[in-house]
């Protein structure tokens, strides 16, 4: 399994347009950079109450990406 399908897997459960989930991938000498997009209205839902829901996603890719021995950070991407 990528990062992107962990990533992917992980939202889809929590958002209600599945569809709309957009995942960019970009590596440089820090790391894995996952860019994650979703619909406008999904957004406070990855958020969550003062960002505890989007700190949780982060530490589950920290620990996928100690696992494929690579560092694996989130990028959440504003919706217009």
């Amino acid at each position: 399994m990528t990062s992107e399908n962990y990533l992917k897997s992980l939202i889809e459960g929590l958002v209600e347009m599945p569809e709309a989930i957009e995942i960019k991938k970009e590596v440089d000498s820090r790391g894995t950079f996952l860019i994650l997009k979703v619909a406008k209205n999904d957004m406070p839902t990855i958020v969550g109450k003062l960002g505890a829901t989007v700190k949780s996603i982060k530490r589950l890719l920290w620990a996928f990406g100690a696992k494929e021995k690579t560092r694996i950070n989130l990028k959440l991407e504003e919706p217009r």
